[in-house]
């Protein structure tokens, strides 16, 4: 009975619950194609700018302002994609179609989009700052 709940039909896969939260493959042949010590700068960088956009959406749904939270889900989502974080971007574009309607009430929505946004940091980190030669390049 696949694609059946006890309830009626199941709801359909998402891309932010059934991907892995990275792609590692993108992430190596990113990596393998940047000049040794280049790939960390870059990770510094990207860590460092969606945290930064991430509080700074926090803030915008605090405020109920649809535009700045769609601004900064749209960079996120642009990205995170760029990154691999498919599942996060994924959810980054949820929130940034939701900012236009309900900016204050998508506050869920962005507490699911830090905690796969922390995971994928996490793992960046863990995979690739302790890396031989400079950050993981």
């Amino acid at each position: 009975m696949t694609g059946t709940t006890e309830s009626g039909p199941a709801p359909a896969p998402t891309a932010s619950l059934d991907t892995a939260p990275l792609d590692l493959a993108m992430l190596e042949e990113m990596r393998a194609a940047m000049r040794p010590g280049a790939f960390g700068a870059v990770l510094d960088v990207f860590v460092s700018d969606t945290r930064q956009r991430l509080a700074t959406a926090r803030l915008a749904v605090g405020r109920g302002d649809g535009p700045a939270l769609a601004a900064e889900c749209h960079s996120l989502k642009s990205t995170l994609g760029s990154f691999g974080a498919t599942a996060a971007a994924a959810l980054a574009r949820r929130l940034e179609d939701a900012a236009a309607q309900d900016a204050a009430a998508a506050g869920p929505l962005l507490d699911r989009l830090e905690a796969a946004s922390g995971t994928v940091l996490d793992e960046l980190l863990a995979r690739f700052s302790a890396t031989p030669g400079g950050g993981g390049g």
